[in-house]
């Protein structure tokens, strides 16, 4: 971050959080929608700082379904199955990351377009708060001090994550019980 960046986020009035009208009461911490109510005013004011784009494989955004919800039920409990059956090699291959990827996909919010919007908005430049938010003022994604991209998991998304992995487990646990092994722990 350049230092006329740097200015400007030290200069943002902590006072606007603080003082607000929720948290007026001592010690009251103010809650994540007031501090991002607060910050978008800078969603679309472009900095100097050098940054790398997102790379979209690994970042959920807004896609259609590859399969209904049955047959992405149906090839998640194979996958653990499969995964049991061969020492958990199919974990650490991509078929596993890519069928994750579109089973969470299907509810995330359409991260590309509102990355795409704040890039036009900002003239290419990334935003002064590194924050991208959707059209509805969503915080979407930001920009870590490491240099990536990352997320911010939606509830839908978390919800279907733990859908993913309690559908994994069974089918994993199924071929260990039926082949006298140790069932994992989930």
């Amino acid at each position: 971050m350049r230092v006329n960046d740097m200015a400007r986020m030290q200069s943002f009035d902590v006072s606007k959080i603080v003082n607000t009208e929720k948290s007026k009461s001592p010690g009251k911490v103010p809650s994540r929608d007031e501090i991002d109510a607060l910050m978008q005013a800078d969603r679309y004011t472009p900095s100097n700082t050098f940054f790398i784009p997102p790379n979209w494989n690994s970042i959920s955004s807004k896609s259609d379904p590859i399969m209904s919800d049955d047959e992405f039920e149906k090839a998640i409990w194979e996958l653990g199955y499969k995964d049991a059956a061969s020492d958990g090699a199919h974990r650490k291959n991509l078929d596993y990351s890519k069928l994750m990827g579109a089973y969470i996909s299907v509810v995330s919010p359409d991260r590309k377009a509102a990355y795409a919007q704040t890039m036009a908005q900002t003239g290419g430049k990334l935003p002064i708060n590194q924050i991208i938010y959707d059209s509805n003022g969503k915080r979407v994604m930001h920009y870590s001090p490491n240099g990536i991209w990352l997320p911010r998991s939606t509830d839908e998304e978390k919800s279907r994550l733990a859908n993913f992995n309690r559908i994994f487990w069974e089918g994993f646990n199924t071929y260990q019980a039926e082949h006298g092994k140790e069932q994992a722990k989930v």
